[in-house]
C-alpha cells in the first residue's frame, strides 16, 4: 500500500461551466509557472459514442451501487461501463467536464477539475433506474502523488471553497 493525496473536488450544480472554466485558466497559470508542462483547460461535453470514450481518458467514472442495478439492466444507452450484475454497480459516464490536464516533468498526466454526472440512470424507456447521488452537482475525488506542487495548486481550489475534503498521507500528522 503506498501513500496518496486525496482530494475532492466539490461545487454546485448551478455554478455555470464558463465560470469553472475561467477558474481553471488561472490556475493553469500557476501550474505553468510551477513547471507542469503542457498544460489543457478542457470545457468538454460527452454527447456521443467517441465523446464517452474520450472521457475514460479523464476519469473512471463515478462508482454506484444500487439494488435495482442487479441483474439484467436494460438501460438507456452511455450511461455508465462496468456493470457487476452481482453486486449490483456500475461506474457512471460523466455527461459534462471541465478540467485541466497537467503533465509533470516525468511526463505523467493528472487530471484537476470537475466532472458532471446524471442526476438518475434511466432504463430504455426513458423510466427511473435509480439516483446516482450526484444532483448533477461537479465534483472530482482526485488522488495524487508527492509532488508538493500538487498542493500548491489544490491550495487555489482551497481558497475558492471548492475543497470538500483533502488529506495528504505524505504529511505527518499533527502532533504525531
Amino acid at each position: 500500500m503506498g501513500l496518496s493525496y486525496h482530494v475532492k473536488f466539490r461545487t454546485s450544480a448551478k455554478t455555470k461551466a464558463t465560470a469553472l472554466e475561467a477558474f481553471l485558466r488561472t490556475v493553469e497559470q500557476e501550474a505553468t509557472r510551477l513547471g507542469f508542462e503542457p498544460t489543457m483547460v478542457l470545457n468538454a461535453k460527452f454527447d456521443t459514442a467517441q465523446q464517452r470514450e474520450f472521457s475514460k481518458r479523464l476519469t473512471h467514472g463515478l462508482t454506484i451501487q444500487n439494488d435495482r442495478l442487479k441483474g439484467v439492466v436494460l438501460a438507456a444507452h452511455g450511461q455508465f461501463w462496468r456493470h457487476d450484475p452481482e453486486a449490483g454497480e456500475v461506474r457512471v459516464i460523466p455527461k459534462h467536464a471541465v478540467v485541466l490536464v497537467i503533465t509533470d516533468t516525468d511526463g505523467h498526466e493528472g487530471v484537476l477539475g470537475f466532472f458532471r454526472y446524471p442526476a438518475k440512470l434511466r432504463d430504455l424507456n426513458g423510466a427511473d433506474i435509480c439516483e446516482t447521488g450526484t444532483g448533477e452537482s461537479w465534483s472530482q475525488d482526485f488522488i495524487g502523488g508527492p509532488d508538493p506542487r500538487l498542493g500548491q495548486l489544490v491550495k487555489l481550489f482551497r481558497d475558492a471553497g471548492y475543497v470538500a475534503s483533502e488529506q495528504d498521507e505524505f504529511k505527518p500528522a499533527v502532533g504525531a
